[in-house]
């Protein structure tokens, strides 16, 4: 009898090798397949930057050139004292999401015999700007507030800058540098 054991337990451990387990597992699978896309936001010039005197004299204004994001070459020479120019152009909001724009706007002056409180600068977001003989040749930096903008809303920017009437012999050939980044940010 225990040699039919022994073959019994064998032959029941071959049937349970060959035809597997007597359970059954049950599994299910579930899945996302997506995407998500950022918006956009930019800010681009117009294609024809003006630039021109405030007065008929000998100033020559000079509108440079602009090109996507970047207005680089806005010049004036040959002031006199009351001279100017005044520049303009377009700034259109691009892609698809609201934002803010704002200006931070840097101005310097080369002579030593001038100074800032014989220039003025305007623009449409810093407004107004005249400086102090405090601030001699700079540089100044002025803030502007912030503008909250729309895609596609496009803005008519422009200003001038003038040597004041009062500009004493030591502004001749004295450089007024500017520089204004306007900083755009998607909300």
């Amino acid at each position: 009898m225990g040699k039919r054991l022994v073959m019994g337990l064998v032959a029941v451990v071959a049937v349970i090798a060959l035809g597997g387990i007597g359970f059954a597992a049950f599994s299910a699978t579930a899945t996302i397949n997506g995407q998500a896309t950022a918006g956009s936001f930019g800010l681009v010039w117009g294609s024809s930057p003006t630039n021109s005197p405030t007065q008929m004299d000998s100033s020559v204004c000079s509108a440079g050139t602009a090109s996507g994001a970047t207005w680089s070459g806005l010049s004036g020479s040959y002031f006199a004292p009351g001279d100017g120019c005044t520049f303009a152009d377009s700034l259109t909001v691009t892609g698809n999401l609201p934002g803010t724009i704002s200006e931070s706007l840097t101005v310097s002056d080369t002579a030593m015999g001038c100074g800032l409180q014989y220039w003025t600068y305007t623009d449409t977001f810093v407004g107004a700007q005249t400086f102090s003989s405090g601030q001699a040749n700079g540089p100044v930096s002025v803030p502007s507030g912030t503008v909250a903008v729309t895609s596609g809303e496009v803005f008519s920017f422009g200003g001038t800058f003038t040597l004041t009437s009062g500009a004493p012999n030591g502004c001749q050939g004295d450089v007024l540098s500017i520089s204004v980044t306007i900083t755009g940010t998607a909300t």
